[in-house]
């Protein structure tokens, strides 16, 4: 030990200063040195123990914690020299350099096994592809959670078999039905629909081909009603469609373009051919009872009870039944509007319209909808036409148009039209193009007939309705009828005379005379004119009145309206 104790022997120690290069300045120059280098050694350490605490995923943190205190030591030494440049602390300054060797040996002792560790580790590069590719999982991992639970949202308010909303989604649509109808006195009707004798498919082809049944008929009453309308499966063979804006006369041509569009072709099901029909009935909806879905639908069941009970393939609804409004019991008034050449103003024809005795107080819609929803439509639909045709015998020369239901056509086919229109040559049948639904080719027989007794066929109301191009080439008919919503405002309205012009096309393809319905005013019946339609209807050319005015007062209805302006 002798040589560790003369280590540390100053006996023959000599002061910097009597060295013969000592100067002030120099002396100086090394204690702020040390100074500076042992804060600067002290505030590494800190901040590392800073770092390792705010950051515990730290790879290695007890090696930080070693650098740390090795950094720490060195800059000791730095220190206990600023200090022993005055005072001759040898043995302190030699214990301080000993401890700080031995931490500097531990240290590396400590670096050695972690170099390897280190060196394994991936580079940069690796870690922030690695990094980008867990953010691009995370991100598609989210967007599958948020469709997953869109689709679950769905799931919760669609019927899992047909895709139409269930009874939970129909009740959401029913409170805006119910919203719509107390701020903005919106009219809507409901709907229900129950499939005709629907067990039968079960039994005959089993419940596979009833649900590919159900599913076919959820497919085609979507194509039958309006996009603005809601359609839902109460369960087993029960729909219920809300007609939103809609008022009763709308939805009852609705409802029968629905029931005609499932009974117009059979639905094809795993082992073989189905021919299904469905009851409808139609209610409309009132704040109080869009509340209540249970309430629409025992309303509704009421009423298709009646339908099941009158033969089933029906619409029923909650008309009132005006008395003596239907047949031989309904005071009949044929009334006429006129049909004039734009070109000369000469009148060439009227159209016969029905209209009911004052004392009933209904409108020809009203009359219609509840004969319907009697099954009293072909019925009355005869009456008027008895009346129209027995008042054209007194209409003097020109054309004669009366109208005509596609049911009514349908249902006189053979001798019917024969006897219905013998001496009657020369008359023109209007057929709604909205009624036309179906396959036109049922009326094929009906129209050869009507050409044999030189009856002709005009399609009215062209350009509104759901009619397509095969059934105005199975009518082939010598006159179409523009809708006036397609007519009105073509004197200022670009848009509307480009989609006028190709109509146009369409009658010219079909040999067909056409007239323009809802002229209004002159700009219209000038643009018209410019466009080549020869032919006009509307209340600038003439209002609807009863047959037996006197002629001649025509004139003066026509010369009274230009004075007053037109009407809405």
């Amino acid at each position: 030990m002798d040589w560790l104790l003369h280590l540390f022997d100053s006996s023959g120690f000599t002061p910097r200063w009597f060295c013969g290069e000592w100067s002030e300045t120099l002396g100086w120059t090394h204690i702020v040195s040390d100074v500076v280098t042992f804060l600067a050694y002290s505030t590494i350490p800190i901040l590392l123990a800073s770092l390792i605490r705010k950051r515990g995923d730290l790879p290695f943190p007890r090696l930080f914690w070693l650098f740390g205190g090795f950094i720490f030591a060195c800059g000791t030494v730095h220190l206990v020299e600023a200090i022993i440049f005055w005072q001759p602390h040898y043995r302190l300054s030699a214990a301080l350099k000993v401890a700080t060797a031995l931490f500097s040996v531990a240290t590396v002792l400590a670096l050695i096994p972690v170099v390897p560790r280190a060196l394994a580790l991936p580079g940069l590069r690796t870690v922030n592809e690695e990094l980008s590719r867990q953010i691009a999982e995370r991100e598609r991992v989210a967007r599958e959670l948020e469709a997953a639970n869109s689709r679950l949202a769905e799931l919760a308010v669609l019927d899992p078999l047909t895709g139409l909303l269930n009874r939970r989604g129909l009740c959401e649509r029913l409170e805006l039905a119910r919203l719509a109808l107390e701020r903005e006195g919106e009219p809507a009707c409901a709907v229900l629909i129950d499939c005709d004798d629907f067990k039968r498919v079960n039994d005959r082809f089993g419940h596979a081909a009833g649900d590919a049944l159900l599913r076919e008929l959820a497919t085609r009453m979507k194509s039958a009603v309006r996009g603005q309308d809601t359609l839902a499966r109460l369960g087993g063979d029960e729909f219920l469609l809300i007609l939103h804006d809609t008022r009763e006369a709308e939805g009852f041509e609705i409802s029968e373009r629905l029931r005609s569009a499932l009974f117009e072709r059979p639905f094809q099901v795993p082992g073989g051919e189905v021919r299904q029909t469905a009851s409808l009935s139609i209610q409309p909806l009132d704040p109080d009872s869009a509340r209540d879905l249970e309430l629409i639908v025992t309303r509704g069941s009421e009423q298709l009870r009646v339908a099941k009970a009158a033969g089933k393939n029906q619409v029923h609804g909650t008309l009132p039944h005006a008395p003596g409004c239907a047949g031989d019991r309904c005071q009949l008034e044929p009334w006429t509007q006129d049909i004039v050449d734009l070109g000369t103003g000469e009148v060439v024809g009227v159209e016969f319209l029905i209209r009911c005795d004052a004392a009933t107080g209904l409108s020809p819609q009203e009359l219609f909808r509840s004969s319907r929803a009697r099954g009293l439509l072909v019925e009355t639909d005869l009456q008027c036409l008895r009346r129209c045709l027995e008042a054209a015998e007194r209409a003097g020369p020109g054309a004669v148009h009366v109208n005509l239901f596609p049911e009514t056509l349908e249902a006189l086919a053979g001798v019917g039209l024969e006897q219905m229109f013998a001496g009657h040559a020369g008359v023109c049948i209007e057929i709604n193009e909205e009624m036309l639904v179906g396959d036109p080719a049922r009326l094929a027989p009906a129209r050869a007939q009507l050409r044999e007794l030189g009856v002709e066929v005009a399609v009215d109301d062209v350009g509104f309705g759901r009619s397509s191009l095969e059934a105005l080439l199975v009518l082939e008919p010598e006159v179409l009828k523009i809708d006036r919503r397609k007519v009105k405002g073509i004197g200022t309205d670009p848009a509307k005379r480009r989609q006028l012009e190709r109509m146009l096309g369409i009658a010219r393809a079909l040999h067909a005379r056409v007239v323009a319905e809802g002229i209004e005013d002159a700009e219209d019946a000038a643009a018209a004119t410019a466009l080549g339609i020869r032919l006009g209807q509307g209340f600038h050319l003439g209002r609807p009145r009863p047959f037996d005015l006197d002629p001649n007062s025509r004139s003066e209805g026509r010369s009274l309206l230009e004075t007053n302006g037109n009407p809405s």
